[in-house]
């Protein structure tokens, strides 16, 4: 079911953009959000699209607030009051969007380079359609929970004291040294005036 709504508290919330609702790929979560600080950035690292993000993360153990396909397409998996399972630490206070990526190259690909953790990664760019989608879900996200529009500056895990303080958007990558998604430059992209 596409709509222009997104589900907040078993309620529909208006958005200025198409939202795709699926029942059959929808996550009962019973644990609330305590609060909503952020919203996390990741992408899949696999080919799939984002009625195969269900699936994996049901298999994982894990599920995500939407998913947005290579296209453009926004699927909503959880309501917004839920606690999903998508960024360890920051579970609680959080919104997680996977993006559908490989995030790594194939053959032929012309790569982002950018400095994480202190080391050079690779990784495909994601496509306009999914970029621009991304941005338009965060800022709805960032309008609904009052939150600043901005991204941490440097591609490094915060201190759990940064975290406390943190408000806005950011990537797996800022609440966990062992990941990069979804590369600064994303960030960047979304949260640009």
């Amino acid at each position: 079911m596409l709509t222009r709504a997104i589900r907040v508290a078993g309620q529909q919330h208006s958005v200025d953009m198409d939202v795709a609702l699926d029942w059959l790929r929808w996550f009962e979560l019973r644990r609330k959000r305590l609060r909503t600080q952020a919203v996390v950035l990741h992408w899949t690292a696999g080919y799939g699209e984002p009625v195969d993000v269900h699936r994996t993360l049901v298999r994982r153990g894990l599920s995500v607030h939407f998913a947005i396909g290579a296209d453009g397409d926004v699927w909503q998996m959880a309501d917004l009051s839920a606690r999903c399972s998508h960024a360890t630490m920051a579970n609680a206070t959080t919104i997680g969007i996977e993006l559908c990526s490989p995030g790594s190259l194939d053959p032929g690909d012309s790569p982002i380079a950018e400095e994480i953790h202190g080391r050079v990664v690779r990784y495909r760019p994601f496509a306009p359609a999914q970029v621009a989608a991304t941005r338009a879900l965060v800022r709805e996200l960032c309008d609904l929970y009052e939150l600043p529009l901005r991204a941490p500056s440097e591609a490094r895990e915060m201190t759990a004291d940064e975290w406390r303080r943190f408000r806005g958007v950011c990537g797996h990558l800022h609440v966990s040294r062992t990941k990069v998604d979804p590369g600064q430059l994303l960030l960047e992209q979304v949260t640009r005036p």
